[in-house]
Formats: structure tokens, sequence, C-alpha cells
């Protein structure tokens, strides 16, 4: 019991989230998929966001995340489960490893699509993270060796002092967002470039992407 108790002290964090309830098996899939893509982490469910235990039906809400992880997760996750009594109160610890095939996708209202975690909250990835994750399959990328062409050494100079996001770094170029989506995502797979999120908007500069 000391270990949930303790986990729970430390509040929502990159590695932590709470749950009241598992509303639906689609919805916590999210979060899920979020761990996954990111440092791996735990869903306490059964827990409010200000960190009181309200309690689960502890059957009920696991067979909703095994639902979630077969059926609503690309591919299948696999997690481990710890059901913690509180004051006769079940509290459901779901933990995910960080993958290594990533990106992992969620069913969301009929299309597939990222998470990723960042901070305390779940975000939904950005194409430049979708497009960085699928570089190694390109033909004349190698993992051994990067090219620092010019595309790539005009975004360095643009984004020395400053974050901008896809669209302004796009007009600045005068070039298509495909073509600029591309040369950021090949700066993040080498760490060269971070990626935040911030007031809805991706933004970019220099420097690995920290949490």
């Amino acid at each position: 019991m000391s270990y949930v108790l303790q986990y729970i002290a430390q509040g929502e964090h990159l590695h932590q989230d709470f749950k009241m309830r598992v509303d639906s098996s689609q919805k916590i899939a999210r979060s899920l998929v979020a761990f996954a893509n990111s440092e791996g982490g735990r869903l306490l469910i059964g827990v409010k966001d200000n960190g009181s235990i309200c309690g689960i039906s502890p059957n009920e809400e696991l067979h909703m995340v095994i639902r979630s992880a077969e059926e609503f997760c690309r591919p299948a996750l696999h997690f481990n489960h710890q059901l913690w009594k509180v004051d006769g109160k079940y509290v459901l610890e779901i933990s995910v490893e960080e993958s290594s095939k990533k990106p992992i996708q969620c069913l969301v209202d009929g299309e597939w699509i990222s998470y990723i975690r960042r901070a305390d909250k779940t975000w939904q990835a950005s194409n430049v993270w979708n497009r960085m994750h699928a570089i190694h399959e390109d033909q004349g990328f190698s993992g051994n060796l990067f090219q620092f062409k010019e595309r790539e050494s005009q975004l360095f100079d643009l984004l020395k002092n400053q974050q901008m996001t896809l669209n302004q770094l796009a007009r600045k170029l005068n070039l298509p967002r495909p073509v600029i989506m591309n040369h950021l995502a090949k700066l993040m797979k080498w760490n060269i470039l971070s990626e935040t999120y911030v007031e809805g908007k991706f933004l970019y500069t220099l420097g690995k992407t920290t949490d």
C-alpha cells in the first residue's frame, strides 16, 4: 500500500497519469500510446486529478484496458498491472514501457493517430514527429551518416536564436510544408532540433527535446 501512496504523492508528471475510471477503451488508448511513444509510464486508475482516491471496480476496469491495448492500439500494446487497496478502495496501476518500434498509434474516430507524453500532458504527435520515426525506412538515409545539406543549414541559421512553427519556416524559406517537414524530421532524428508544444502550436528550436 505504501508504494501506491508514494506514487500518488508525486502527482501527475511525464511518467504518471491519474484517471478516475476508464470511460471508454478507445479513449484510454491515447494514454497507453502516449507512454509507449515517450519514455514509458504508469496510469493510476481510481485516482482523481487532485490525488484523492475514488476507487474503482477492478475487474471491469482491467477488462476495458485489455480491450484498449488489443483492439485500439496498433500494434497491440503489452502492459503490466498491479492492484492496490487503500482504505477499502481499489486503485489499478497500469505500467507501459517505452516502445522500441515507434510510432505506436491508436484508433480515434476511424483514424490511426500517434500520441506523445510531454510533462504531465498527453498530446497528439506532430507530423514532423511521425516523419522522424519513419526516416529509417527511406532509401538513401543511413543511420550512421547524416549529410548536413543546404536546407538543413538554412533551417539551422533561422532557428539559432528563436522558435518558429512549421508554417513560419515554410513561408520564410518559400518552400512547401512537406519539404520543410522532412528536413525538420531529419534534424530531430539527430537531436539537433527540439519540438515543444505551446498554446496549441508546435514550435521548433535548436537543441535536444527535453520534457
